[in-house]
């Protein structure tokens, strides 16, 4: 279907989107490079989860995309990065043996003419399954976000401990309560029932249980979907009868949550001993008020460890957000497409007449915004006329209004002159001859300059000649877990592809409607792109700030679990004080001593659970705030405020049920049986 050049295959959203159907055989179609294209074959739309995102597939060749510094020399340029390559093996175990030779290939035909340094000590090719790529890497190679395992683990592990809670509070709940079936379990002892059967019959009534909950839950699942979708920005869903390992796992979670919840209640009350039962009346000793306290005790040690992690999360995410770095980024707005046929030879007048509208400050062009991940690299080999290491630095093309836009200091040296030929000296196809360029401190330092003083006049080689003419402040255009990248400036007109515009004013609908109208009377042809940075920004925080948001989320889940089943377990250890509540109160305690006294009995729990949760949450956060390089610190405070959180809740969980008793007439107390 490609053979021909001028030939392209579509998807079929694609047909659609531009002939409303999807039989388009034959039809063509102009691309923004000038080029008109028979459509040859139309392909079912990719599905979500794969991590391609294909709607037109072309043969590349420099006949349609005509040689230019523009386009990338992926077809005879061996270094030339700007490309995916997919092979398909024979065999899994032949990746090792392609794997093993990448590094003779490298050397026999990656040496360019005059290049004294071995391909294969420079550079690494290796191989990544398609199926590991969401997960695992290719690390620069990402046509889509890639996932996180840990994250994924991370929030797994988070749902089971709170199911652990409701665990633990169905076991507390339940062992507590066996007073209640006291009679009975004796009465059918009596009559012949041995332990097994009584463990079999109180266990399937927590499997009734929690198989109701189950059906709950899948109907919670399947109604909060869309949101959960929205929110992490997948297309997940849960269809168990056409996904055969979904059910088995289901049916799996559904079988450890019987066990783990019923199997000890079910122990408990069916080792009640009937003699002892029918004397007294009630169970002794069924499960005492320690054990209690413990299962109330890890149960709020999770939470408070949850609503730690959150809270550093949370902080750590708007650090990222406001920290310094390194440029004004705000009233920024940034248009794309400045390199498409029909805009780029447009540009420097577009830069002009947008100028001129009064709400526009200043306007730079640049081959990237601050706030773009994609970077082109240069390599350098020789520094002064000494051989090195070569140097592998980020390459942006920019104007001579680029540093004073965007406000980044000047360390040392000058800014780019457009008076001076030496700093518009570029040439086709990336060769820089001559030329001046401007570096950031970090590649400063990457390059074994000792200052930025120093660094004027040093000369770069790689193939050709550049000369540093100024030194500026790193900018971090990344989020805070990469230290700022080192940047080398210079002057490429043809390398184009933004339009930065700091603006001011009061009504920015307006100012995107000019800038819309001029781009349209200017390039009536080519559909206009605008955005603003520090959107742009903010959304390089979107997968941490996500993950913030349901860990949050699930915080809060855990701390409301067992606050609930602390308000359950102290409902029915009230209602066993009922009596002492009315001899402390006949004795003349005031209800609020009465409601300290058993809210602090109840919480003592909570305040060990801190202990515990502490340096657990502390552990976990500050392994991983090493995953930042601009981190925020780790300090008392999220400690102080989960801890105190918890200690509020579990004070109120209890008093509301003293307080109820407390405060009613003490003769209701002394008479209750």
């Amino acid at each position: 279907a490609l053979l021909d050049p001028l030939s392209i295959v579509i998807s079929e959203s694609t047909a659609r989107k531009y002939f409303g159907r999807s039989h388009v055989l034959g039809e063509t179609l102009s691309l923004n490079n000038g080029e008109s294209y028979r459509i040859n074959g139309v392909f079912s739309d990719l599905p979500f989860n794969s991590h391609m995102d294909l709607d037109i597939l072309l043969q590349f060749n420099y006949a349609a995309f005509p040689d230019s510094p523009g386009t990338p020399s992926v077809l005879d340029d061996w270094f030339n990065l700007g490309t995916y390559v997919y092979l398909k093996l024979d065999r899994p175990e032949d990746a090792a043996v392609v794997r093993a030779g990448m590094p003779a290939l490298l050397d026999d035909y990656g040496p360019r003419p005059g290049d004294t340094t071995i391909p294969s000590e420079r550079w690494n090719l290796d191989l990544v399954n398609i199926r590991d790529i969401h997960l695992e890497g290719a690390p620069r190679a990402r046509i889509k976000p890639i996932g996180s395992r840990s994250g994924a683990i991370i929030f797994a592990s988070v749902a089971m401990l709170i199911l652990a809670i409701g665990c633990l509070n169905f076991i507390n709940l339940s062992t507590a309560k066996a007073t209640l079936r006291a009679r009975e379990v004796a009465v059918r002892k009596v009559f012949g029932a041995n332990r097994k059967q009584l463990f079999t019959q109180f266990l399937f009534e927590v499997g009734l249980v929690v198989l109701l909950a189950l059906a709950l839950a899948l109907f919670l699942v399947e109604t909060a979907m869309p949101w959960y979708n929205a929110t992490i920005q997948k297309v997940l869903a849960l269809d168990l009868l056409q996904d055969p390992i979904a059910l088995a796992g289901v049916a799996g979670l559904l079988l450890i949550v019987v066990l783990g919840a019923g199997s000890h209640p079910a122990m408990t009350i069916s080792a009640l001993r009937p003699a002892d039962v029918l004397k007294s009346g009630r169970s002794q000793g069924v499960h005492s008020s320690k054990v209690r306290s413990v299962l109330v005790g890890i149960q709020f040690t999770i939470a408070i460890a949850l609503i730690i992690s959150s809270t550093v999360v949370y902080s750590q995410v708007q650090h990222g957000l406001n920290r310094e770095k390194g440029y004004q980024h705000g009233n920024m707005m940034v248009l794309g497409k400045m390199n498409y046929p029909g805009v780029a030879d447009k540009a420097e007048e577009l830069k002009n007449r947008l100028l001129a509208h009064p709400d526009i400050r200043s306007a730079t062009l640049s081959s990237a915004a601050p706030s773009d991940t994609f970077t082109v690299m240069l390599g350098y080999g020789v520094i002064n006329g000494v051989t090195v290491e070569p140097v592998i630095l980020n390459f942006m093309s920019i104007d001579a209004d680029f540093f004073s836009n965007y406000r980044v200091p000047l360390l040392a040296g000058r800014d780019f002159d457009r008076e001076r030929a030496v700093d518009y000296s570029s040439v086709a196809r990336g060769e820089y001859r001559d030329s001046s360029i401007i570096l950031s401190e970090s590649a400063m330092r990457k390059l074994g300059l000792a200052s930025a003083r120093e660094a004027i006049g040093a000369v770069l080689s790689d193939e050709n000649d550049v000369t540093v003419v100024g030194v500026v402040a790193d900018i971090h255009n990344g989020s805070a877990h990469a230290e700022a990248k080192p940047f080398v400036y210079l002057v490429d007109e043809p390398e184009y592809r933004r339009l930065s515009l700091n603006y001011e004013t009061d009504d920015l609908r307006a100012l995107l409607a000019d800038v819309e109208q001029i781009w349209a009377d200017m390039i009536p042809e080519v559909p206009i792109g605008t955005s603003i940075l520090d959107e742009d920004i903010e959304s390089t925080y979107k997968d941490e700030k996500t993950r913030g948001l349901l860990l949050a989320i699930f915080a809060v889940l855990a701390i409301t679990v067992a606050s609930l089943g602390l308000y359950g377990l102290s409902s029915f250890t009230v209602e066993q004080k009922t009596r002492e509540i009315g001899m402390r109160k006949v004795l003349g305690a005031p209800i609020h001593n009465i409601v300290s006294h058993f809210a602090w009995q109840s919480t003592k729990p909570v305040i060990w659970a801190n202990l515990l949760a502490w340096p657990i949450a502390w552990y976990f956060m500050a392994s991983w705030l090493q995953g930042f390089s601009y981190r925020i610190e780790l300090t008392l405070l999220p400690f102080l405020l989960a801890g105190g959180l918890a200690f509020l809740i579990g004070m109120a969980a209890v008093s509301v049920h003293v307080w109820l008793v407390a405060r009613a007439n003490p003769i209701q107390a002394l008479r209750y049986e």
